[in-house]
């Protein structure tokens, strides 16, 4: 079908969106602390996996969770009940990640350390993986 000349001609000079890494890492950030909608930056039918790596223990663990329902799954992350979840700063960017400056490890604190998108060949991107440092 790509060599089809209509085909070509229908998306001859078409423009493919670039993944925007650093907005879709904005709204995981703000998610993690409670006040942003991810719908835009998920696909449906494939979770994304959230990586939390213990700073102390070096243990790590994977989950993979629906995006609708990240938010909620980083409220069940917080320690007896009160939220210590800090977000990306001072962060540096690629085209598919960007991840956060070293932190100040401290007891019963979540970092968000990492966000992956994975583009497809259309242009577009959706959350891939976050990854969050444990200060336990």
């Amino acid at each position: 079908m790509r060599a089809d000349p209509a085909f070509k001609a229908v998306v001859a000079g078409a423009a493919i969106p670039k993944a925007d890494v650093k907005a879709t890492t904005a709204a995981v950030d703000a998610a993690f602390g409670g006040a942003s909608d991810l719908t835009p930056f998920i696909d449906p039918l494939r979770p994304v996996r959230v990586i939390i790596k213990g700073s102390l223990t070096g243990d790590t663990t994977t989950t993979a969770v629906d995006g609708h329902t990240l938010s909620a799954h980083f409220k069940t992350l917080s320690q007896e009940g009160v939220p210590a979840l800090n977000g990306m700063e001072g962060m540096t960017c690629d085209a598919t990640c960007c991840t956060s400056d070293e932190h100040m490890l401290a007891h019963n604190n979540l970092f968000l350390q990492k966000v992956c998108l994975e583009a497809d060949g259309a242009g577009w991107a959706t959350l891939r993986s976050i990854e969050i440092i444990d200060g336990q």
